[in-house]
């Protein structure tokens, strides 16, 4: 005998509920950065190189402890590092 008025199961787990809508809210919080940074850079009177210099460095100062911390993962080939040598050389 099965019971009509149960609740269908959920097609999705709970946790992948939770993983989905911390997603989106780290894309609504890059968005509203992203959105405002030009404002911010507009209210500085820094000049344009410094400005690039503290862009480029806060960023590398929050990542490098992840990239120094992943023991797991095996050196970057030589291939992979140029690739990434010469996007620093484009975006410089």
């Amino acid at each position: 005998m099965t019971d009509s008025t149960a609740q269908p199961k959920s097609e999705t787990p709970h946790g992948a509920r939770d993983s989905r809508s911390l997603a989106y809210l780290a894309l609504i919080a890059g968005i509203l950065c992203i959105g405002w940074s030009a404002i911010f850079v507009r209210w500085t009177d820094i000049p344009g190189p410094a400005s690039a210099f503290y862009r480029l460095l806060i960023p590398a100062l929050v990542l490098a402890p992840t990239w120094l911390l992943d023991w797991k993962t095996p050196g970057v080939d030589r291939r992979t590092f140029l690739i990434i040598c010469a996007g620093g050389i484009f975006c410089a």
